[in-house]
């Protein structure tokens, strides 16, 4: 498949702002599905899963507020609002309803990862 059938795939199979992240990647499609791959494989979910196991709350707002600023810039919107739940919990350091948000979030986490992966090979 060339970039532009990548590309459009992309934008049907997941819940992408797809014109606002080409914006922010100036228009650099090849340079758009490399960030969306690379994303499929970098460890800031796993670090969050492993601060808040641990209970290190702190830590886990760390990791929460990166992996919703590369939500973000990828366009992620799902993913985005989601992580953007847990964020908010550990900003008010209530923590009520954390372990249901992070629970709701692993599964759409892993749901894009493997669609990322399933279109970008």
């Amino acid at each position: 498949m060339n970039t532009d059938e990548v590309y459009s795939k992309v934008e049907a199979t997941l819940d992408v702002d797809i014109k606002g992240a080409t914006e922010r990647f100036c228009g650099n499609k090849d340079l758009f599905l490399m960030c969306l791959k690379r994303f499929a494989e970098e460890p800031t979910f796993g670090e969050l899963k492993k601060t808040i196991q641990r209970g290190d709350y702190e830590g886990a707002f760390e990791q929460a507020h990166t992996l919703k600023g590369v939500c973000a810039n990828m366009g992620l919107i799902s993913l985005l609002e989601s992580v953007s739940g847990i964020t908010e919990i550990l900003r008010s350091k209530s923590y009520d309803g954390l372990k249901e948000e992070f629970e709701k979030t692993e599964k759409l986490y892993s749901d894009t990862v493997n669609k990322i992966k399933e279109l970008i090979n």
